[in-house]
């Protein structure tokens, strides 16, 4: 009987497997092991600690559930990033971002004399004087009227037009071309065609036949006009946020305008190529 109990006290040093003995009746020692509630006691005694946790936990997840619910309905998930409703849809696919430094500025040179800087790298001037080089140069980036289906046209607001089974709209505006077609559809301005029309007015000596009256041609100074009013709500539209710094220029003595600032900008070039693949 003393090698039992010895044995007996052995095991009480284990505390998950507690064995304590006792007597019945006869005299007899019985074995048995600590009961349940004295292992769900102890749960309950620790719970209360992490009471505070679980609370500011699920405070800090309604909170933020909360903020996206308020920022989600002001955008409708649309963005720069991803496109908006009033866009052509068929070309949402193709917006991608990049960081563009901005060219053009105007310099002193040691004289003083002025002149505007482009990036060494540009093999396509779009400014000076006429050229057949520069006359291509903005051909392409005109672009052309892109034909839709009907499903692709249901997404363009306001009034479409079908021609021979299809629906024309442009994203990259094609100002002079559009006036000469006789198909007319809505289309969706963007600057550049608009600016090659100024920069014809420009040099009119160059570009003789722009002030030719013709039918269905709005007149010289109300195309000018058009094309100036567009520009202007195309860069109130932007917003773009972008600084100009003045910078102090030695050679002229004052404060120049840094227009070559670094942008966030869609990629041109994979929009323009998706008009052209269309």
């Amino acid at each position: 009987m003393m090698g039992l109990q010895h044995l007996l006290g052995w095991r009480r040093t284990q505390p998950s497997r507690m064995i304590i003995p006792t007597s019945d009746e006869d005299g007899e020692e019985e074995l048995f092991l600590p009961s349940e509630p004295h292992k769900k006691r102890r749960f309950e005694e620790t719970r209360p600690e992490a009471l505070p946790w679980m609370i500011s936990t699920f405070t800090l997840g309604a909170c933020l559930l909360v903020l996206l619910l308020l920022a989600y309905p002001a955008s409708g998930g649309q963005s720069y990033e991803v496109g908006y409703a009033t866009e052509m849809q068929a070309a949402i696919p193709q917006i991608e971002l990049e960081r563009v430094r901005f060219w053009g500025g105007i310099k002193a040179d040691e004289n003083g004399t002025f002149y505007m800087h482009f990036n060494p790298a540009d093999k396509v001037r779009y400014v000076g004087k006429p050229t057949r080089e520069l006359d291509a140069a903005w051909d392409r980036l005109a672009g052309q009227f892109i034909p839709l289906t009907q499903e692709e046209s249901e997404s363009v607001e306001g009034d479409i037009s079908e021609h021979d089974g299809i629906y024309l709209a442009a994203i990259v505006f094609t100002a002079w071309w559009a006036m000469q077609t006789p198909l007319f559809p809505t289309s969706l301005p963007m600057i550049d065609t608009l600016q090659n029309y100024l920069r014809q007015a420009i040099y009119d000596d160059y570009y003789p036949s722009i002030h030719e009256i013709r039918p269905h041609i709005p007149e010289y100074w109300l195309h000018v006009d058009h094309c100036i009013e567009t520009l202007r709500q195309e860069i109130q539209c932007a917003g773009d946020l972008t600084p100009v710094p003045k910078v102090w220029n030695e050679h002229a003595g004052q404060l120049l305008a840094d227009i070559e600032a670094t942008h966030t900008c869609r990629k041109f070039e994979r929009i323009l190529e998706w008009t052209e693949n269309r």
